[in-house]
């Protein structure tokens, strides 16, 4: 039974990951999010076994069917990835204790409130995927989804009992970080969906949660950015004028920096709590 329930929650996982591939595409490029998916070189629709998550990359062995076109593997990797995190995110909500999931499974009176909770998270996990994508691959993080998704996690946090002066005052530092930032550079140091990032961060994790959330974006941020700098890959830039930067500018020294606070803000989520203690311990 354990074992059923693990891999139908890897199945949606699958499921999630192709979806969210997909929606990353077309919000991207302002199509619409319901449809048959197609190739995004010939744009020839494809058939529903191609679109099996996983096995269809693999029976087309990374090419379109049509135009032999190659798919990047990106697909299969976030679909593999997505799949592992929904598990992952399972086992957080029963602490990796089986007995506790047997128990909800067959407790007469069924726990809404850790079925609404894992709902949430599921969501809240997915927000972050797209934002990952779409910052990774194209530099932007679109209000359709920070803002929807900052409402959500709002709206699911008050009902199932985060304290709303914790949703308040961190939903203000994450997107005030953010903006003043925005106001001292005039838009040269961050952009304005990386306010929209702040809060979403912030009415998601709580307070002081929210902290631990940008201080592991930041980290990760710097250690990858200097990395790719004594690569070479990247160049140190700064706008002496503080104007926007050119699209040159941002293919030479730009960081995709949403991808960065994604993975900080999943981080927080489920460590912020651990991290705080670990370092005022240290610290004291």
């Amino acid at each position: 039974m354990i074992w059923f329930v693990l891999i139908m929650v890897c199945l949606l996982g699958l499921a999630m990951g192709s979806f969210l591939n997909c929606m990353a595409w077309r919000l991207y490029h302002e199509e619409s999010v319901w449809g048959r998916s197609k190739c995004p070189k010939c744009h020839k629709q494809l058939t529903w076994y191609d679109n099996i998550p996983v096995l269809g990359w693999l029976m087309l062995r990374g090419k379109c069917c049509y135009c032999k076109g190659g798919i990047s593997p990106q697909y299969i990797l976030m679909e593999a990835v997505v799949a592992s995190l929904f598990v992952l995110v399972f086992l957080f909500n029963i602490d990796f204790d089986f007995n506790r999931l047997m128990d909800i499974l067959w407790s007469v009176s069924f726990d809404w409130h850790w079925f609404l909770s894992l709902l949430r998270d599921w969501f809240f996990l997915s927000a972050l995927v797209l934002i990952f994508i779409m910052d990774l691959d194209w530099y932007v993080i679109i209000d359709e989804v920070s803002l929807t998704a900052a409402g959500v996690m709002m709206l699911a946090n008050l009902y199932l009992g985060m304290p709303w002066q914790s949703i308040v005052i961190a939903g203000a530092v994450g997107a005030g970080f953010f903006l003043l930032q925005y106001l001292v550079s005039r838009g040269a140091w961050v952009g304005g969906g990386d306010i929209r990032m702040g809060l979403l961060m912030g009415v998601a994790l709580g307070w002081p949660n929210v902290l631990v959330g940008l201080m592991v974006a930041y980290i990760i941020g710097a250690v990858w950015g200097v990395g790719l700098i004594l690569l070479g890959k990247k160049k140190m830039q700064w706008n002496k004028k503080l104007a926007p930067a050119s699209d040159e500018v941002i293919a030479e020294s730009a960081l995709p920096f949403g991808t960065f606070l994604a993975i900080g803000a999943f981080i927080a989520y489920y460590f912020g709590t651990a991290i705080i203690n670990w370092y005022f311990g240290f610290i004291f």
